[in-house]
């Protein structure tokens, strides 16, 4: 997804010849094998924009370093609303390729599992572009600061209400954690943005 993402902002900003310079990675990926095409969902989209605004940064177009946080925002929640979609409507069948249907109780642990934290993912994919654009500028702490944060906050929550909520707990305290550094992020983003008027 990363390839995907830097390819379609360089493309976005380097040309305007029509849009199949922005899937030149599928063509590239389709002849070759499929390890391939799966090696690009473990890439992710804050190291696209991270690569776009160092560049941008680097040559002094301000103006595309926020247009490239957009756009990577925008990619960012097109691939969030089909991931959350397909892990809440999805989670049952896919838990019963690995469990079989015997398991019930594992079944329904999984199944509640995976479609509350799918609710959450939309601040964990904003958060990615965050750290990317974060990570672009320079400003390293910020991007570890709401990364630990984040799991500070996940596990110490998480191991305290375990015992109480199971495994409901780990998912609801890990997306409350990524909305605990998106709300970091934001309000460091909009410092930076009015400092830099």
């Amino acid at each position: 997804m990363g390839q995907i993402h830097t390819s379609f902002l360089l493309n976005r900003f380097a040309t305007s010849s029509g849009i199949t310079a922005h899937f030149s990675p599928f063509r590239k990926y389709s002849r070759n094998s499929i390890l391939s095409a799966v090696r690009l969902g473990f890439a992710s989209g804050g190291n696209a924009v991270s690569v776009m605004v160092s560049q941008n940064l680097g040559a002094g177009n301000h103006d595309r370093v926020k247009k490239s946080l957009f756009w990577d925002m925008l990619l960012n929640w097109a691939v969030c609303i089909a991931v959350s979609f397909l892990m809440f409507f999805g989670s049952d069948p896919a838990l019963r390729v690995f469990l079989g249907s015997s398991d019930a109780t594992a079944l329904d642990y999984g199944n509640s599992y995976i479609r509350l934290i799918s609710i959450f993912y939309i601040f964990c994919f904003t958060g990615s572009a965050y750290m990317g654009y974060f990570k672009g500028r320079g400003h390293m702490v910020i991007a570890f600061c709401g990364t630990t944060m984040h799991i500070i906050f996940r596990a110490i929550c998480s191991a305290i209400m375990i015992g109480k909520m199971g495994l409901t707990a780990v998912a609801l305290f890990s997306g409350l954690g990524w909305m605990l550094c998106v709300t970091f992020l934001t309000i460091n983003f909009v410092r930076i943005q009015l400092t830099d008027i």
